[in-house]
C-alpha cells in the first residue's frame, strides 16, 4: 500500500514539475510554442515521458492555463480577501494585478493577455478555456467594484461592468 501511495506521490510531483516547465516557456515564448519536446528537453524527459503524464499537446495548453488561473488566483485575490470588502480590497486587488505584471514583464509575459492575442482567431477548447479563465477574473473584479459601489467608496454611478473590458478574440 505506502509503495502505490508514494508512487501516486512521485507522479504528481512529476506532473507539477512537467505542468511548471511548460507555464515558464509559454510565459516566454507564447502557447503556440509549447510542445511535448520543448517542455522533455527543458527538463530533460523524453517527449513520450511528458505526455504519458500529462497527454496531448493540448492537454499540456490546458494545465499551463488552468496553472496560470491557479497562480494568478493565489497571488492577487487570496492576499486581498484579508482586506474589507470595498475600496480597501479593490485597490489590494489591483496593487497584486501590477505586481504580477511586473514581475511577468522582467521574467517574460502574462498568459492571460499574450494568450488573448495567441488564440483570438482559434476556435476550440483551449481558447474557450483561456476565455473562461479571463471571464472568472474579470467577474471577480466586476463584483469588487460593486462591493466599492455598495460601500458609497466609489460613485454610484461608476460603471461595474465596462470599467475592466478584456476578451479573448
Amino acid at each position: 500500500m505506502r509503495y502505490m501511495e508514494a508512487k501516486t506521490q512521485r507522479s504528481e510531483l512529476t506532473r507539477t514539475a512537467i505542468v511548471g516547465a511548460a507555464l515558464e516557456l509559454a510565459t516566454e515564448k507564447g502557447l503556440e510554442a509549447l510542445t511535448l519536446q520543448a517542455v522533455a528537453d527543458r527538463i530533460g524527459f523524453s517527449k513520450s515521458g511528458v505526455f504519458s503524464r500529462v497527454g496531448a499537446r493540448e492537454a499540456l495548453q490546458s494545465a499551463v492555463i488552468e496553472e496560470f488561473g491557479r497562480r494568478f488566483l493565489a497571488d492577487v485575490f487570496v492576499p486581498a480577501m484579508a482586506r474589507p470588502r470595498g475600496l480597501p480590497r479593490l485597490e489590494a486587488i489591483v496593487r497584486g494585478w501590477f505586481a504580477r505584471l511586473q514581475d511577468a514583464q522582467a521574467h517574460a509575459g502574462c498568459l492571460f493577455s499574450a494568450g488573448a492575442f495567441e488564440l483570438a482567431n482559434r476556435e476550440g477548447p483551449l481558447r474557450d478555456l483561456l476565455a473562461g479563465e479571463i471571464s472568472r477574473w474579470r467577474t471577480a473584479l466586476r463584483r469588487t467594484v460593486q462591493q466599492a459601489i455598495e460601500t458609497g467608496e466609489l460613485k454610484a454611478d461608476t460603471d461595474a461592468e465596462g470599467s475592466f473590458e478584456f476578451r479573448v478574440g
